[in-house]
C-alpha cells in the first residue's frame, strides 16, 4: 500500500472492523473513511500501522473508533482528522506524532465527548489540536506542545476543558 494516493479507503458504513499491521507509508492519505450522511463507521480498531510521510492526513476517520494506538505518523503533514468521534478517548502518546513542520496533529469537528489524553506534539508551525464546527465537551488532558503556532485552537462549541497541559515555543 506504500506510495499510493490513499492506502485504505472505506466508503459507506460499518462497525467492529480491524485495521492492523499495514504499511501505508508515503501515501497522500494513509487511511480514510468516508460516509454520506454522517459518521457511521463505529468501533473500529486501528492499531500498529505505518502511516509515515503522508503528504495529507495520516488518518481521516468518520465515526467513533474503539481503539487507535501504536500507529506511526512520523513525517506526515497531518496526524488524525476526526469527524463524529463521539464518546471516545484517544491515548495520544500510544501513537508516534513526530510530524512534519507546520503540520496539524489533530483536527476534529462534529463530535461530542472526545477526550485526548497525554499527547506530546513538537514541530515548527501548524496547530496541535484544532476543534471547530459542532463540538461539545472536548477534554484535552496532559497536552505538551512545543513549537506549534497554536497549541489548541477551539473555534466553536461549549463545555470544553483543557487541563494539566504545557505549551512552549521550542522543543
Amino acid at each position: 500500500l506504500s506510495g499510493m494516493a490513499t492506502g485504505i479507503y472505506v466508503t459507506g458504513s460499518g462497525s467492529y472492523t480491524e485495521v492492523t499491521g499495514n504499511d501505508m507509508s508515503n501515501c497522500v492519505t494513509a487511511f480514510e473513511t468516508y460516509a454520506h450522511g454522517g459518521p457511521n463507521n463505529n468501533q473500529w480498531t486501528i492499531t500498529n500501522n505505518n502511516m509515515t510521510n503522508a503528504s495529507g492526513w495520516s488518518m481521516s476517520y468518520i465515526g467513533s473508533p474503539a481503539d487507535i494506538s501504536g500507529n506511526d505518523f512520523t513525517g506526515s503533514n497531518g496526524g488524525i482528522n476526526f469527524r463524529g468521534a463521539n464518546n471516545f478517548t484517544l491515548q495520544g502518546n500510544s501513537n508516534t506524532w513526530d510530524l512534519a513542520d507546520a503540520a496539524n496533529a489533530i483536527f476534529v469537528e462534529y463530535t461530542s465527548n472526545l477526550t485526548i489524553q497525554d499527547l506530546t506534539i513538537t514541530g515548527d508551525g501548524g496547530t496541535g489540536i484544532y476543534a471547530r464546527n459542532g463540538m461539545s465537551n472536548l477534554v484535552i488532558d496532559g497536552l505538551e506542545s512545543c513549537g506549534k503556532d497554536l497549541a489548541v485552537h477551539l473555534q466553536t462549541g461549549s463545555g470544553h476543558i483543557v487541563r494539566n497541559s504545557s505549551f512552549g515555543s521550542s522543543a
